[in-house]
Formats: C-alpha cells, structure tokens, sequence
C-alpha cells in the first residue's frame, strides 16, 4: 500500500471512528482473534503516524474471567433460591463490602482484605452481631464459589470478631427446670400437633424452626446403613433439604440427613408423619409473605412459653432448643463434628465440603444413641 492509499485509510477510519463505527482494521481483527470487544482492540488510526491522527491511548481490558460479588450474590441466589429477605442481607453484606473495600474482583480477593473490612466495620459502628453476620453472608458467598469452582478458597474462612458482650443479650440453652416444665406443659398432640411436636423435635434434633415447619412426610423415610460388625441396618431419618416448592435452607451446610431420635419414635412421631402421607406438609402451616417458614408460628410458641410456662426470660426462644442440643452433646461427649452434622452447622473448613453428598449414616446413628438430657423424663403416650 502506497502513502496515497495509506492516507486515503487513514481518512476513512477517521470518519467511521467519528460516527461511533469501527474501521475495517478493526473488524479484521476481531474476526482473527474470535471477536473481542471492538472498544478494547488497538486503534488502528493512533498506529499510524502522528502526522496523520492524534495518538490514541487506550485503557488496559480487564480479565473477562474476573467475576464480581455482587455476580457471585446473584449467582447463589439463583441456584439456592432463598428467600426475598436472606437475598436483601446478602446484597447489603456486599453492598458494604465495596463501600468500605471497593469492587474487587473476587479471583483477586484476599483474607487480608477481610480482616481488615471487619476491622472497617466496628470502626464505623457496626455492632458485633451485625459485623459477624456480614462476615458469615461473605463467607458463605465464597464456600458457594468454591463448591462451583469459581475461586480457590474462602477468605473469610474463620475471620470473626470474639463476641464479649454480657450473656443478657444473647439467647441462652433452656435449663433442665425450664424444659421440666415446658414438657410437662405440652398441649394435647391430636388437639394441637404443632404446638406438641415442633418443642420436642427442636429438643431432639437441633433443627431450625423453618426446617421443621416446611418438611413434608416424604422427608421422614428410612435409610440403610451398615453396623461396625457389617451387618445391615436400617434407621428412620430426616431430611432437610431445598428440593420442594417453597423449601429454603439457610447455607449449603443446611441440606443434611439425621436419625430421628428413639424419644421422637416412642412419643409417636413416626406414626404421625405416616398419617399425613399424601399431605403437602406434616404440619397445618403456611409460611409468611416472605416465604419463611415457623415465622408466624413462633408468635404461638412466644405466648405457650410466657404465659403458659411462665418462662419470661427473652434470651429463651424457639432457638434455644437449638443451643440446647449443642450442649447436650458436649455433655454426651458427642464431638463438634458429629453435632454440626446433625445441626446442619458449618465452621468452612474446607475439608467439609470433602465425600458424599450426607455425612456417614452410621456415626450419626451412634451420636444420637446417646443423646440423652440428664434428669428429664417425658410424659407417657
């Protein structure tokens, strides 16, 4: 190509540039290179000579394998489809992420810059529980990513603030008197089947009021499982999971399956999910307009314990069966890892993401064996 034509080019690719239309350069080389953005390609009219454009500096392309939080957010949401409240918490737990840290990519994310967003946050007067609960929203974020392979590991893994705050504010396990005179005030199971069974099932299975409030029968089955001496087992067991409509779990670590405990068998349990087959729930209930299970109900639960139990303490709720059966368990030697497959809990090592697709029947079987609360007895079916 002569200088005539070169500068006839050159003129061309100046009235395209100037009508937002790429040059022919430009196209060529898009074709060639399988279509990169037009707006990131070298400009072809800033190659030539200065005498016949203006040099042209075009700003470095990021990483197209660079995937954002807030993409990551969306991404978990749509898989784990949680409820439209959990989804706000996690995006305002990003939201503060990049006020306080910026928008960086999460490939390029480190502990450090976790460390530091939870120092950032109590500097600017997140409270303790708000803080670790925006550290947890992070931290499972990021298990999600690992678990898809979308980043190596979990930053946040372990990066909490030590809460110091006095017992009062905090909710508390259920003595041994209060669970005495909450079982020996149980209302009648056939009159009301929710108010009598969710306080025992919350004691003997350190389940969340939700999980129990949306299982249907078809969760209650029995598994197989092999004993020590190889001989074949069975066990009835229930399952938490998302599969269903309307079912939400909290985290990833929330889908588990867990023997059902022989105090539920010989109260009855097991005949009444047996009579509700072909039921959409085993309890009469609806979620609320978030699509949260036991939120409602937990209102019933609030007055049977104040007034009828005459427990007025506020760091005893509903959740309290679930820091009831934690220390249960350590009472029962009953390990941490054993407890938190059972309670649906995950500390992000990632070792726990490691195996099937639910932690080994048969230990589980052996931990709930001996699961026993000292000193109280159950009023006779």
């Amino acid at each position: 190509m002569d200088k005539g034509e070169r500068a006839a080019r050159a003129s061309i690719d100046q009235t395209l540039a100037a009508s937002g239309l790429p040059s022919a350069a430009q196209l060529a080389m898009a074709q060639a290179t399988g279509g990169y953005a037009l707006d990131d390609l070298p400009n072809p009219v800033a190659s030539r000579s200065t005498s016949l454009v203006d040099d042209v500096k075009t700003p470095p392309r990021q990483s197209a394998d660079s995937l954002s939080l807030a993409a990551l957010c969306e991404r978990w949401a749509k898989e784990r489809q949680p409820t439209a409240r959990t989804v706000n918490k996690y995006e305002k737990a990003v939201e503060r992420f990049y006020t306080l840290k910026g928008r960086i990519p999460i490939d390029q994310i480190e502990r450090a810059h976790i460390v530091d967003f939870k120092d950032n946050l109590r500097e600017s007067g997140v409270s303790i529980p708000n803080t670790n609960h925006t550290l947890d929203c992070l931290g499972t974020l990021f298990n999600f990513g690992r678990d898809n392979e979308l980043v190596k590991d979990n930053p946040a893994r372990g990066v909490r603030l030590i809460d110091n705050r006095p017992t009062k504010t905090k909710r508390l396990p259920y003595t041994l008197e209060h669970l005495r005179t909450i079982v020996s005030k149980l209302p009648n199971r056939d009159a009301d089947p929710e108010g009598f069974w969710l306080p025992l099932l919350g004691l003997y299975t350190g389940a969340r009021l939700g999980e129990l409030c949306q299982l249907t029968p078809s969760d209650v089955r029995e598994e197989t499982y092999f004993d020590s001496d190889g001989e074949e087992r069975r066990a009835w067991c229930i399952f938490v999971t998302a599969d269903g409509e309307g079912k939400r779990v909290k985290t990833a670590s929330s889908v588990r399956r867990f023997p059902v405990h022989r105090v539920l068998i010989e109260q009855g349990f097991i005949d009444l999910v047996k009579s509700r087959q072909g039921c959409a729930r085993i309890f009469d209930l609806e979620p609320n307009k978030d699509g949260e299970w036991g939120q409602d109900w937990s209102k019933a639960y609030g007055k049977f314990l104040r007034g009828t139990c005459g427990i007025a303490d506020p760091k005893r709720v509903f959740h309290s069966y679930r820091h009831t059966f934690k220390e249960v368990c350590r009472d029962c030697d009953i390990g941490k890892e054993l407890a938190d497959a059972i309670q649906g809990h995950d500390d992000g090592d990632s070792s726990d993401s490691y195996g099937g697709e639910f932690y080994p029947l048969r230990p589980l079987v052996r931990a709930m064996s001996v699961y026993q609360i000292k000193g109280l007895e159950l009023p006779a079916r």
